[in-house]
Parts: C-alpha cells; sequence; structure tokens
C-alpha cells in the first residue's frame, strides 16, 4: 500500500552558481519530503560551435575515448544527433565551427533547447516524459522536417538560409512526438489540423 501526502512543490535556482533544485515539503506539517537537483552531469557541457540561425551557441556533446573525438549525443536528454546519412558527427577539439558541423550544430542545440524548454515550463522531460531517446537527422536530404518513430528529420537544403534547422522548426517537430505520447491526434482531417497547429504554437514558444 501506498501513503499520499499532500504537499508544496517548489522550484529553486541559486542565484549565485545557476544550479537548480526541486523541493516537495508536507503541506500539513511543513517537514521536507524530499529535495533533488535538477542539475545533471553526463556529458561535456563546455562545446561551442556554430549555428545557421542562432550564432555561437554553447551545448553537451560526448567524448568518445576509443575513437578521440566527441560526438554531437547528449545522454542526460538521451538526444543524439547524425548526418542525413545516419552518420555520426564527430569533432577533435569540442569547437565545432567547420561549415561541415553547421547544420548538426544547429539540430542538436536546437534539440537541447526545446527538451529544455518543455521541462521548465511544464515538468515534460522527453516527449514522453519519461526521457524517450530520440535520434535526429541533420541535412536531410528531403527539403522538409518531419517527426516519426521517435525520431526527428531536418532538411538541410545545403545549409545557410535554406537550412530547416531553425529553433521554431525543431521545436514544432519535437511537439509531434509529445502529442504522440498524449493526444495522439490522429493525423488527418481536423484532428490532423489539431496536430499541426499545437505544433505551430508550441515550436512558436520554444
Amino acid at each position: 500500500d501506498k501513503a499520499f501526502l499532500i504537499c508544496y512543490k517548489f522550484n529553486i535556482v541559486l542565484a549565485e552558481d545557476h544550479s537548480s533544485y526541486t523541493a516537495y515539503v508536507n503541506a500539513l506539517t511543513w517537514d521536507v519530503i524530499s529535495i533533488r537537483t535538477n542539475v545533471r552531469n553526463c556529458g561535456i557541457g563546455t562545446a561551442t560551435g556554430t549555428t545557421f540561425y542562432n550564432g555561437t551557441q554553447t551545448f553537451v556533446t560526448k567524448w568518445t575515448g576509443s575513437i578521440g573525438k566527441y560526438k554531437l549525443y547528449d545522454d542526460c536528454r538521451k538526444i543524439y544527433t547524425y548526418d542525413g546519412g545516419g552518420s555520426p558527427y564527430k569533432d577533435n577539439d569540442n569547437v565545432w565551427t567547420d561549415t561541415d558541423d553547421r547544420e548538426g550544430v544547429s539540430v542538436h542545440w536546437g534539440l537541447q533547447r526545446t527538451f529544455d524548454f518543455f521541462e521548465y515550463a511544464y515538468n515534460l522531460t522527453g516527449v514522453d516524459g519519461f526521457y524517450q531517446q530520440v535520434d535526429a537527422l541533420a541535412d536531410w536530404t528531403n527539403g522538409n522536417a518531419q517527426w516519426g518513430s521517435n525520431q526527428v528529420r531536418i532538411g538541410g537544403e545545403g545549409g545557410g538560409f535554406n537550412s530547416y534547422a531553425s529553433l521554431d522548426i525543431i521545436g514544432h517537430e519535437w511537439t509531434h512526438g509529445v502529442d504522440e505520447y498524449s493526444a495522439n491526434l490522429v493525423y488527418q482531417d481536423e484532428s490532423g489540423a489539431l496536430d499541426e497547429s499545437f505544433a505551430d504554437i508550441f515550436g512558436t514558444m520554444v
């Protein structure tokens, strides 16, 4: 049998170091039930790279010792970014400024920011709320963007201002995943129109 308690939930951010915590407090006795950190350290948080639309940004990558390179992998958020052919992006020094990396950096950074938005605003961790792994194909050969089978596919169209790797489009496609795991609206007629509308709204909010 489980015992249930009425409690208050507090999200706490410390000004001096920006560390973040979630605390649960008994509403009747004011005893602290639990307090946990929201800072996850699984990954390398010091990567920098150039995006198409948002300049230089920082993001999480992963060091792969067996090949001596960094990859656009984020074990915390379970986001893994590949090129259009399904191969991982790789970098020697974790400074991702090569033109060939720009599409991958834009998508990887955008997905991390989208994840963070849904977690911060709605306490939703991943598209399903339980850190469902999402793979991304950046510089996808199709001139479009889409969600399907726990995968975000973002068209490259040669990069630059022809790229679909903008933050609102990435947020749009992620929202389709959120819909799939929540309302699961049938993608046709009125329900399909609602699915697209929600994706547009939340993509803009991201």
